[in-house]
């Protein structure tokens, strides 16, 4: 029994080839599926992001949380086709995820700790260091929770890597989501 029957991936496809799909639909790359219907989503999500920074007055956008579902929604799907498919190559996976997350994190937190060291008085060079360590192992969300910080308290004083909690919060999907995967395929 396959976990994505043909029938769904047709259903999520553009209506134009819905009763005899190509091997390769149309608009992806090398077999690729792309789901073109997810654009308008990002979108939005890009819309709600600018008009909380333009516009907020320290409300959150709902922006972020619109861009998570949809790389976990996405995550998700190319993870089960694989699964349908060759199988899952966890190390495949995880080196995929981190070669892309972690170079432009260590690019920002190295910066972060020279302005810190720079700019800011010695008192705030712990509280900084924690979160720098707390951003480069993905754990900045409950590094945030732990130092009972909102998000709708950003400001400079706050911290300097307080946006990083979404990064950590998609990093610990992408990390967790294969074994999920993983679990309900072999149940």
């Amino acid at each position: 029994m396959a976990l994505l029957p043909r029938a769904t991936v047709v259903e999520i496809e553009p209506r134009a080839y819905a009763s005899s799909p190509p091997e390769t639909p149309p608009g992806s790359a090398g077999g690729r599926h792309q789901i073109v219907e997810l654009h308008g989503l990002r979108g939005l999500a890009l819309v709600l992001v600018v008009s909380f920074h333009l516009f907020g007055a320290g409300r959150v956008s709902g922006g972020v949380d619109v861009f998570l579902a949809v790389s976990g929604f996405l995550a998700t799907y190319t993870l089960l086709r694989r699964a349908e498919g060759d199988g899952i190559r966890l190390s495949e996976h995880y080196s995929r995820v981190l070669a892309r997350l972690v170079p432009p994190a260590l690019v920002v937190l190295a910066a972060t700790v020279a302005l810190t060291v720079l700019l800011m008085p010695r008192a705030r060079w712990i509280d900084v260091g924690r979160e720098v360590v707390a951003s480069a192992a993905f754990f900045q969300n409950q590094q945030l929770i732990a130092s009972h910080l909102e998000y709708d308290a950003a400001a400079p004083v706050t911290s300097p890597l307080q946006h990083f909690w979404s990064l950590s919060v998609q990093a610990q999907f992408l990390l967790l989501i294969p074994l999920v995967v993983l679990l309900i395929v072999g149940l």
